[in-house]
């Protein structure tokens, strides 16, 4: 993997010098050096996969009647011409609940990582929609993309689900991308026949809304119900400002085109990188007041969605037998697991996940018991007494917005933050395998040092040291 990221970084440092012929000394030393020191080009990034909660199969959700019975067919993995029948889909946590504010007619908005499945948490109660109030009847979704890339990705995705079912070539569902880089013909064809579901970009429901050519489409958002805005990061400055009134001009059209008898206009959106500072319950607060104002309706901060993980590996239990395995296995580096319950039983990778892999977001409105199980006291003592990253680190790496001041105190002492930062500066120094082994720190500055944890010193030099009711405690994980 190091190898791969070696390979591009001098495969581009060569391109990027290969056109640049720097005659004065000075300035080829200083590009030189820039390029030595890979300031062009970011450090490599380690995340862990998450493993999402699960929030019960589409059978299920039909089964207690949330939704048309017909989505069971539609919603199924390996689906294909061969195969119409496909396997049964289990949706994530995060996904059912985004299918449940839908179902109570509330806007919501969606802010899990990249790879947590977000379009289907808007894609099944569309779907679900038309299937209950049936096809052919004009646009009832909108889904915009910021750019047509996302869009040609969005029709692959619903290809997969209704290209192949029990309808054979009567699907139950109709959806089409209307964007600039389709031709003519396929515009044409659109304006003469709406599909249930109209995938776009903000750009081109500019147009829609504004040119005569287009008027036969936006007269047929009568029965729109869902507005989506996909990747709602991006609409931020001026582009947001338009963006904002160009919702509200969305749903202005949809009320003349349905005299009076629209149905209510649901406002979704989705994002992966909103918000990260202040507590959950601020940031839910935070981001549905930016999405109110965009879609000019109400958001509830219990209605940001956030994901909601699982452990994949065994919790360490926190007594000194546990201790002991990992500092054990850390000595131990042959004794690495070969198969898959091997490394959930591991103690270092129980120990890797429970630092690196325990700072998400809580679901909405779910209490301490909904967080990951690092937050107790017995796996801070377990990590705490560890020479690999020492106290000061797993005070501010591993302690969730659930844990209090006491709960820190029984397992550190009491906090003193100004003297904690030599440490993790100190500790930030460490490096290697034997370092790890034996917590010796290395006193050279300009030796390598481990950015994560510089990035952890900062948080810390930002906590408040004279109050228990400060921005600093509880101390936030990074």
């Amino acid at each position: 993997m190091f190898g791969l990221r070696e390979g591009l970084i001098d495969e581009y440092r060569r391109y990027s010098s290969s056109f640049v012929r720097i005659a004065d000394p000075d300035l080829r030393s200083k590009f030189e050096a820039a390029l030595d020191d890979e300031s062009m080009w970011p450090h490599p990034m380690l995340a862990l996969n998450p493993s999402f909660e699960p929030g019960g199969t589409i059978d299920d959700l039909t089964a207690r009647g949330t939704l048309h019975p017909d989505t069971a067919h539609v919603f199924r993995t390996g689906k294909s011409e061969h195969d119409p029948q496909g396997r049964r889909l289990t949706l994530h946590r995060h996904q059912a609940e985004a299918v449940a504010a839908a179902q109570a007619g509330r806007n919501y908005l969606l802010t899990t990582g990249t790879g947590s499945g977000k379009s289907l948490a808007y894609i099944i109660p569309i779907v679900d929609h038309v299937l209950r109030t049936g096809s052919g009847q004009g646009v009832k979704a909108i889904v915009v993309y910021p750019m047509n890339a996302l869009a040609n990705s969005q029709m692959e995705e619903l290809d997969k689900f209704l290209k192949h079912g029990p309808w054979a070539e009567n699907q139950p569902v109709t959806y089409q991308r209307y964007t600039g880089q389709d031709r003519d013909e396929a515009r044409d064809a659109i304006l003469a026949n709406p599909p249930d579901i109209l995938l776009t970009n903000y750009s081109m429901l500019e147009l829609i809304l504004t040119r005569v050519y287009d008027r036969a489409l936006r007269e047929q958002f009568g029965n729109l119900r869902f507005l989506v805005l996909d990747e709602l990061h991006t609409y931020r400055g001026r582009q947001g400002s338009d963006v904002a009134m160009l919702v509200r001009r969305v749903r202005q059209a949809a009320a003349r085109a349905g005299r009076g008898s629209s149905p209510r206009l649901l406002f979704v959106g989705t994002s992966a990188t909103l918000s990260s500072q202040g507590s959950p319950a601020d940031r839910q607060a935070r981001l549905a007041a930016v999405a109110s104002e965009l879609f000019g309706a109400e958001v509830a901060p219990d209605d940001v969605i956030g994901e909601t993980l699982r452990r994949s590996t065994r919790a360490p239990a926190g007594v000194a037998g546990e201790q002991a395995g990992l500092i054990e296995r850390v000595n131990n580096p042959g004794a690495a697991p070969t198969d898959p319950d091997g490394f959930k039983s591991d103690p270092l990778s129980a120990w890797i996940e429970t630092v690196w892999g325990g700072r998400r977001r809580r679901a909405p409105g779910a209490g301490p018991a909904a967080v990951l199980d690092i937050a107790s006291v017995e796996d801070l003592s377990l990590i705490a007494e560890l020479p690999i990253i020492g106290r000061p680190v797993a005070v501010v790496s591993s302690v969730s917005n659930t844990v209090p001041r006491e709960s820190l105190v029984a397992c550190f002492g009491d906090l003193d933050v100004k003297s904690d930062l030599r440490a993790i500066r100190e500790a930030a120094l460490r490096r290697n395998s034997t370092e790890l082994r034996t917590g010796r720190p290395i006193t050279d500055p300009n030796d390598e040092r481990d950015e994560f944890l510089h990035m952890l010193a900062d948080d810390l030099a930002a906590l408040d040291p004279t109050t228990e009711s400060g921005p600093g405690w509880p101390p936030v994980g990074v």
